[in-house]
């Protein structure tokens, strides 16, 4: 019969490097080095597992997509649903939009067209105008600029060609750059209930206070967890 091996290493490693017998280790000192090991291998194991899950359920879906007749892998959106309703797997691709420097340039012929107009008899359109584009080009705290309010120039059509000249060079600056891609499952008890995502949070995962039951509800009563 084989003896058990002693787990207890006979010498640790300090903070600096420095090799010492366990021995000479505090208790407290031994101990949280333990606690901190053992965590480390169950977190390794938890990530494991979740990289193997997340493995298997885009296999799963890119089974479910090949099963439509016609239909090619999915590279973007793609959701599908339980044969009662109640179950739905969704995968979200997100998109990332970046401005090149011809932005810049965009922002002065606006401006520029918006200062030389002849105000109306209210006195308030060249206003409004100077309002309307320089909040949309107006710099964050940190110096970013918001593309959305600058893309929002676009849904705006003016006679004028010098505005037209901004806004082809606007379309023309959009960088767009593919990101993450984002799996939710949600489940509801039926359809007149509100979906709930499974979330595979840890941030999310603290146990509820002894003597109570925490059932998390998604905002909105709408599922998808990223």
């Amino acid at each position: 019969m084989k003896e058990k091996k002693n787990k207890t290493p006979k010498t640790m490693t300090t903070a600096d490097g420095f090799t010492v017998p366990a021995s000479m280790v505090p208790a407290y000192d031994r101990a949280r080095d333990k606690a901190a090991r053992k965590i480390l291998k169950e977190w390794t194991l938890g990530r494991s597992f979740l990289e193997a899950l997340m493995g298997a359920t885009l296999k799963a879906v890119l089974e479910i997509a090949g099963m439509r007749p016609g239909a090619p892998a999915p590279k973007g959106n793609f959701q599908f649903t339980s044969y009662d309703g109640n179950i739905e797997i969704s995968i979200t691709q997100s998109y990332r939009i970046f401005l090149d420097d011809r932005v810049r340039e965009a922002q002065r012929i606006m401006l520029e067209w918006a200062t030389g107009l002849v105000a109306d008899t209210q006195g308030s359109k060249k206003q409004v105008l100077l309002a309307l584009v320089n909040e949309a080009f107006a710099a964050s705290t940190s110096g970013a600029l918001n593309s959305g309010k600058i893309l929002s120039l676009l849904r705006y059509d003016f006679d004028s060609a010098e505005w037209k000249r901004a806004k082809a060079l606007l379309q023309d600056s959009l960088k767009p750059e593919r990101g993450k891609r984002y799996v939710r499952v949600s489940t509801r008890l039926s359809r007149e209930h509100p979906w709930q995502a499974v979330k595979l949070d840890i941030a999310d995962c603290w146990p509820a206070p002894e003597g109570t039951v925490d059932i998390p509800v998604c905002e909105n009563g709408e599922g998808g967890a990223q």
